[in-house]
């Protein structure tokens, strides 16, 4: 029993100092002397910057992908034009492998 109570007082205590911990940021806010909308306001204009600065990033990517796709585009479509020149360069040699075969039998 007295071990249960000792836990119990143990949580309690860790569950205090939890909650104090938690409020020292906002007591750090209200004793600083700062007025709380000068805080507000330093955290939008962070805000502001960093946001700025990840949809300049995004942007780049974008291009980046655009590039790229175009890229592969091109590729695809040079790929197709080598399977059709490949496909008329085994027709035409098979054409003139039997061609020249008939002639050789003769």
């Amino acid at each position: 029993m007295v071990a249960t109570l000792e836990q119990e007082i143990r949580l309690l205590k860790a569950a205090e100092v939890d909650q104090m911990n938690a409020a020292k940021g906002y007591e750090t806010l209200l004793r600083d002397g700062i007025p709380l909308n000068e805080h507000f306001l330093i955290l939008k204009n962070k805000y502001k910057k960093e946001k700025g600065e990840c949809d300049k990033s995004i942007a780049e990517l974008d291009a980046d992908c655009h590039k790229i796709r175009a890229k592969n585009n091109t590729m695809v479509k040079q790929i197709e034009q080598k399977k059709k020149e490949q496909k008329e360069f085994i027709e035409n040699f098979l054409r003139l492998r039997d061609k020249h075969e008939v002639d050789y039998q003769k």
